[in-house]
């Protein structure tokens, strides 16, 4: 089952501290031989809403 990871409250850190928090986790399930899809999320600044709701449309139509 596919898996996918929303880091939220990405708008607490600047642009350069979000990403860095992002590739730290990747390498650390890239570590744990985990097989997910993780993002950066801010429902406040409404940024990743696009690229979720287009990820949940693609699992959702493939069933």
């Amino acid at each position: 089952k596919p898996l996918h990871i929303l880091l939220t409250k990405a708008d607490k850190l600047n642009y350069g501290a979000a990403k860095n928090t992002l590739l730290k986790v990747q390498r650390e399930l890239e570590d744990q031989d985990l097989s997910v899809t993780l993002q950066l999320f801010s429902a406040l600044k409404r940024s990743g809403i696009d690229d979720i709701h287009q990820l949940l449309d693609s699992w959702f139509e493939a069933e």
